[in-house]
């Protein structure tokens, strides 16, 4: 399984991929912001899981996520979100 983790924290994708490595044997990928995973997806069709920060510059999560999903060809892949906000209201819809 490849599993693109996209979030501006270096921390974050740090915790995150230790996570994944200590439940399984998975090929990880990582991109700082929404356009350098785009253009990764675009470049490996083989990716199975983004698993992506909210709140990011230049593209945030959910504007990737709707690309993807959007798209014929990047619709299978499967997403997760995480997030380290706290308010209340800060959800949108896809």
């Amino acid at each position: 399984m490849k599993i693109l983790i996209v979030d501006d924290s270096i921390t974050a994708r740090r915790v995150a991929k230790g996570f994944f490595e200590s439940i399984g044997d998975y090929e990880i990928i990582e991109a700082q912001c929404g356009v350098s995973a785009l253009d990764i997806i675009k470049q490996s069709s083989d990716i199975d899981l983004l698993f992506t920060d909210i709140k990011m510059p230049n593209m945030d999560g959910l504007e990737l996520a709707k690309i993807l999903k959007e798209s014929e060809d990047l619709s299978h892949i499967n997403i997760i979100f995480m997030t380290t906000e706290a308010k209340k209201n800060t959800s949108r819809k896809l």
